[in-house]
């Protein structure tokens, strides 16, 4: 036990993810053990997070300037290139920019990719925010 309220199970990825997102909006790095419980627990609970909190883990690691482990960034792009789908534009340009913030150039060409087909499914969405 690691002494953490955090549920089990699936659970406990949406829970970590949001107790991380708190984190980065108040800007307050957790202590290095509360970190790696929280990546530890996203990590093996990403199947249970829906699109929205999928990019929130990016964007709150970019906000911590906080360095995300290879499993852990693996683990977000597969999810997320699964959940293209259900991406929003939005939510693309928070993923490009948490992932530029971060200086992570090691994103999967498969993942570029799904951003691409959001992008290009949108682009009708997107004309409506052009500044005339």
């Amino acid at each position: 036990q690691d002494g953490s309220i955090l549920i089990g199970g699936g659970a406990a990825g949406v829970e970590a993810a949001n107790v991380l997102w708190v984190f980065a909006t108040v800007r307050h790095i957790p202590p290095e053990r509360t970190m790696r419980m929280l990546e530890s627990r996203i990590t093996s609970g990403a199947r249970a997070l829906d699109p929205r909190s999928t990019i929130n883990v990016f964007w709150s690691m970019a906000r911590l300037n906080q360095y995300m482990p290879v499993e852990l960034m693996h683990t977000l792009q597969t999810q997320a290139t699964s959940q293209q789908s259900h991406l929003s534009p939005g939510l693309v340009g928070t993923l490009l920019w948490s992932l530029g913030r971060m200086g992570y150039q090691g994103a999967s060409h498969t993942l570029l990719q799904a951003t691409e087909k959001v992008l290009a499914r949108s682009e009708g969405e997107l004309d409506s925010y052009a500044v005339s």
